[in-house]
């Protein structure tokens, strides 16, 4: 099971996967960019694209009682879409990944100093990241299941 992300150009050389987001009992059937990134503990989604695809207006859409780790030590309050499912398409052939994530995290749109938390990309964490090796090539990358 291989899974093929993008390096987007020499101007933004971070690697993103897409992923297809779940969740029939909320209505919600969206495809982000997710940041490949093995600091961040769990899976999340931006503000930016919380507001793009009108997340916070989700009536089942919780408040997280429990605030989570930034960049630089920072805390950021996040909310709490449950019962998610993260489908990615796979390499090869026409099978799907499918991963239930259960409750997934959405940035709040200000951090807890005040500042705004729109800079922060929806990330792809080690709660998904934990089973698969991650290979670099050129603009390309590939998660390999372990």
């Amino acid at each position: 099971m291989n899974i093929i992300g993008i390096i987007p150009s020499k101007y933004d050389n971070r690697p993103y996967v897409p992923a297809k987001i779940q969740s029939p009992n909320l209505k919600i059937d969206i495809t982000i960019y997710f940041l490949i990134d093995t600091g961040a503990t769990r899976t999340t989604i931006s503000s930016d694209d919380a507001n793009r695809y009108n997340l916070y207006n989700n009536k089942y859409l919780q408040k997280d009682s429990r605030t989570h780790g930034g960049i630089g030590g920072g805390r950021i309050m996040a909310y709490i879409l449950p019962k998610c499912k993260l489908i990615f398409e796979l390499s090869g052939n026409d099978d799907i990944g499918i991963f239930n994530l259960g409750d997934l995290s959405i940035h709040y749109p200000k951090n807890m100093d005040g500042s705004s938390s729109k800079d922060i990309k929806s990330m792809l964490g080690m709660d998904v990241l934990k089973y698969f090796d991650i290979l670099f090539e050129g603009h390309t990358v590939t998660l390999r299941r372990k």
